[in-house]
């Protein structure tokens, strides 16, 4: 199954933060919701950009995708 390198889901907020669905769920929320202040475009439900989560937290894309697709080095 093809892995998006540009959408976030809720379970993969969920392995990055250590949060439960209901907490990952309102984070993903959040995050889309500063993405359409910006004028941006919201992805599919329960689905938010890496770039915009990444600016959130302080994370960099690459520890994000080591630790939701290990072994692929954040590619």
């Amino acid at each position: 199954m093809f892995k998006s390198t540009v959408l976030l889901s809720i379970a993969d907020v969920m392995t990055v933060t250590g949060y439960k669905r209901a907490r990952a769920g309102s984070i993903v929320a959040r995050v889309n919701a500063c993405t359409e202040k910006q004028g941006f475009i919201t992805p599919r439900r329960g689905c938010c950009y890496i770039k915009a989560f990444c600016q959130m937290t302080g994370l960099t894309r690459k520890e994000v995708l080591e630790v939701i697709r290990p072994g692929k080095e954040g590619e």
